[in-house]
């Protein structure tokens, strides 16, 4: 039984005793991926599941990239009373001026939509088709932590906000107290640094939604303490330097995560660029 309950803090800071099912090889990773988690029909399906499943870890005393997200998804929508498609629309995507951020591409866009693909030893296959793959139609479920399509013009646009803290333009999104908080390190000192396989160095905490540069020494990158990022399966990387006011993107549209080390090799770019170097 767990020792207490899962808050929103944890889920926003992935401490809550989820999972993924894909990064690990536990059993409980091995029963989400078992009872086909990502094939639910719809959010309260998935978390019934999920709900079902035991905790990898007590909440608060493991950091563990999983589907919190997904489920704070479900708390948006049940907290607001709207379906999550229609808040993030309404209250995000349409303020900023996203006009291509949605869970599908309908007809009338999708000449613009890139093939996503997987590099293999017999070269680039085809995952999902820009023409008739899973993105030409309204998902089943419209899942928080992935499934959105947008582009290099409105993820900016969102990056540029979160950047001066909560407002673009006229447009206030979150306070500037909120996105402070959610871009600060809020682990425990015991909990950091944190990993995930080979991408992040030994340097990072975790803030609510981002991973957090908490050890600027322990990082041969060129950066700065408080930059806050994370990336896509399919090699899509953001991050976010306040002390610079810098915003940084560099996306691909294949798998998988981590072929090539272009986030690497474009951050020691951009700060050579600036005059700096990595230690």
């Amino acid at each position: 039984p767990a020792a207490r309950p899962i808050t929103i803090k944890h889920l926003l800071s992935h401490s809550g005793g989820l999972t993924y099912g894909f990064f690990g090889s536990t059993p409980v990773d091995q029963m989400y991926l078992t009872e086909k988690l990502f094939e639910s029909p719809s959010l309260d399906d998935f978390v019934a599941k999920v709900a079902g499943f035991p905790l990898l870890a007590h909440p608060g005393e493991l950091w563990n990239y999983s589907v919190s997200t997904d489920i704070l998804g479900y708390l948006v929508q049940v907290v607001s009373g709207q379906p999550f498609e229609e808040f993030l629309e309404e209250h995000i995507f349409e303020p900023l001026g996203m006009d291509d951020t949605a869970f599908w591409v309908p007809a009338g866009k999708r000449d613009r939509f890139a093939t996503h693909y997987r590099a293999s030893s017999d070269g680039l296959q085809v995952v999902d088709s820009p023409e008739e793959g899973s993105y030409t139609r309204i998902p089943p479920m419209t899942s928080g932590g992935g499934g959105l399509v947008s582009t290099a013009s409105d993820y900016i646009r969102f990056a540029q906000m979160l950047l001066q803290e909560g407002q673009l333009d006229d447009v206030r999104i979150l306070q500037p107290e909120t996105v402070r908080a959610m871009r600060s390190n809020q682990l425990p000192e015991e909990l950091t640094p944190i990993s995930l396989g080979t991408w992040i160095p030994p340097a990072y905490g975790f803030g609510l939604g981002f991973a957090t540069l908490v050890d600027e020494d322990a990082t041969p990158d060129a950066d700065h303490k408080g930059v806050f990022r994370w990336g896509g399966v399919a090699n899509t990387f953001f991050w976010i330097d306040p002390e610079a006011e810098l915003i940084a993107m560099v996306w691909t549209q294949m798998d998988p995560f981590l072929i090539h080390s272009i986030e690497k090799h474009f951050q020691t770019l951009v700060y050579e660029a600036m005059g700096e170097s990595s230690q």
